[in-house]
């Protein structure tokens, strides 16, 4: 018989070994690398919404304080009844002359006094019944004891009175009386209490004064009778219209002057007379702008515009006149300012790009552009001209 073989069984221990969450460790890097990736386009958009908010936000505003030029119309524009071409315009032709002599006192500081008689005139009132006559020289007798005298005989009606005009007996200031009454101390002295005058303004020219007249003066007195003759000559000529017009221009020709007195010559007053002829020119003042407009646009230059075109110191002379045509030749003067455009190429903003202030005001002042110029940036840390020319504004002063 087969012998049997016992096998002795060993038990063996098998050491497990840990086991290791995989998925843990797998999957923990991808989630972290997705964070920062996701912070770093955080960052990079906020970086390129900052460069866009900048370059969308940052500008240049210059303002050019420009220099004026002068632009000059100077023509002759004709005037007659009916305006036919454009150097015309409708309007009348007056003439007129007048002559008139007229009285300066001189205001030299050299006067000299001199005493005169005081003069003045009295109401002279006869309460009788019958007339009372008086003669020249009659004296009056203020109530201050002033004597004074007739000038001319007079009458007294009976039960009425007379003006007369008296003098001074005596030279000087005691003839300058205040209004007073008189006796008359020719009449008896009944009469006096019946017969008597009366003045109702003071007595003057108990002195006067003379001065050295200066040429000065004379030069004075009749640049002033002229302008007086000249306004009522104006006048005169308005009168004769017969259309109404909205622009006028004289033209005065003094045909005779003659004065007085001379310089150096001591006198109290001077008299001056003059003979002038006043020619006015009426014109359709509308009309006239529009060919005043039309001269000065053709002077301006390319990338210019005007600023004043220059109407109110518009300068008009009467060179020829011919009333019995009725046309008159006007030499016509205007200046308008004008100053550099936005479309003047010397204010190109592609010029400035990446220029400071101070460039920009160098450059500018040297060409005769600008007598100033100012640039406000924005933000406020930006100093030079952006590159984007639409970021870029000029204003012009």
């Amino acid at each position: 018989m087969p012998t049997k073989k016992t096998v002795t069984s060993r038990r063996i221990e098998v050491k497990k070994a840990p086991i290791v969450q995989k998925t843990q460790v797998t999957n923990a890097i991808p989630i972290l690398l997705y964070r920062r990736i996701a912070l770093t386009f955080v960052i990079l958009v906020a970086a390129s919404l900052v460069v866009v908010l900048y370059l969308s936000t940052m500008q240049a505003v210059i303002r050019v304080t420009a220099v004026p030029k002068e632009i000059v119309a100077d023509f002759i524009v004709r005037t007659t009844r009916i305006a036919t071409s454009d150097g015309e315009v409708q309007g009348e032709v007056k003439n007129v002359t007048v002559g008139k002599t007229e009285s300066f006192t001189p205001t030299g500081t050299s006067k000299t006094e001199i005493e005169d008689q005081a003069t003045g005139l009295v109401t002279i009132t006869n309460t009788m019944s019958s007339a009372q006559p008086l003669v020249a020289t009659t004296r009056l007798l203020s109530q201050d004891g002033v004597l004074f005298r007739l000038k001319k005989g007079v009458t007294v009606p009976a039960n009425g009175s007379v003006t007369a005009e008296v003098y001074a007996d005596q030279k000087g200031v005691s003839g300058n009386i205040a209004p007073t009454n008189f006796t008359i101390p020719g009449l008896t002295p009944a009469k006096q209490k019946l017969v008597s005058a009366k003045s109702n303004e003071a007595f003057i020219d108990g002195i006067r004064y003379e001065s050295v007249l200066s040429q000065e003066e004379i030069d004075q007195a009749v640049a002033s009778f002229k302008a007086e003759l000249f306004e009522e000559a104006k006048s005169t000529l308005r009168s004769q219209l017969t259309s109404k017009y909205t622009g006028e221009e004289f033209s005065v020709d003094i045909k005779d002057e003659k004065v007085g007195a001379k310089a150096g010559d001591k006198v109290a007053a001077f008299d001056v007379s003059l003979n002038v002829e006043v020619s006015g020119v009426f014109f359709d003042n509308a009309a006239l702008s529009k060919i005043t407009e039309k001269k000065l646009y053709e002077g301006i230059e390319q990338g210019q515009e005007f600023i004043d075109l220059g109407t109110a110191n518009r300068k008009i002379v009467v060179e020829q006149v011919n009333s019995q045509q009725g046309v008159a030749r006007l030499h016509i003067t205007q200046t308008g300012n004008a100053i550099p455009s936005r479309v003047n190429n010397a204010l190109d903003v592609g010029r400035f790009v990446g220029m400071r202030e101070k460039d920009v005001d160098s450059l500018l002042t040297k060409e005769g552009i600008a007598t100033k110029v100012e640039v406000q940036f924005f933000p406020f840390w930006v100093r030079t001209i952006p590159r984007l020319k639409d970021h870029v504004y000029i204003e012009i002063q």
